[in-house]
């Protein structure tokens, strides 16, 4: 596969994140359970697209290619790495806003935090080892 190929397929996923973002609404509100869940999702989805981005661009690292190509493959890794952080803390802001909603025995709580602590699982590799720890300790205690 020629790395121009290689390119074009991570421009283009990229490019589906960017139009996935465009969809989700600028406002929410936290009574309506369904929307919450599908922005929440759309969120993991994206960085869970990104991530496999990243992995691809490692994949591509490990071919022979000229250094100019790995320069631009480097950049465009590490431009991807610092939107999913982006990513990750509009949706956690997003999250925490609606756990202050629920009561931390409602059903409502418990879906959020645990899409929370999903999404949390996916970011270790790249977030600051204290949220790591975090996300490690409550998998313990389930």
């Amino acid at each position: 596969m020629k790395f121009d190929k290689i390119i074009s397929h991570i421009r283009e996923i990229n490019e589906k994140n960017r139009a996935e973002m465009l969809t989700i609404p600028h406002k929410i509100n936290p009574a309506n359970f369904a929307e919450c869940v599908d922005v929440i999702l759309k969120f993991f989805n994206s960085i869970m697209r990104a991530h496999l981005v990243v992995q691809m661009c490692e994949i591509a690292e490990t071919l022979e290619i000229p250094p100019r190509d790995k320069a631009q493959l480097t950049y465009l890794k590490e431009t991807i790495k610092e939107n999913i952080l982006g990513l990750y803390k509009a949706v956690s802001v997003i999250i925490d806003g609606l756990l202050k909603n629920y009561s931390s025995e409602s059903f409502e709580y418990k879906a959020f935090d645990e899409l929370k602590l999903n999404i949390e699982q996916l970011m270790s590799k790249y977030l600051p080892r204290e949220t790591e720890n975090r996300a490690t300790e409550e998998i313990k205690s389930v």
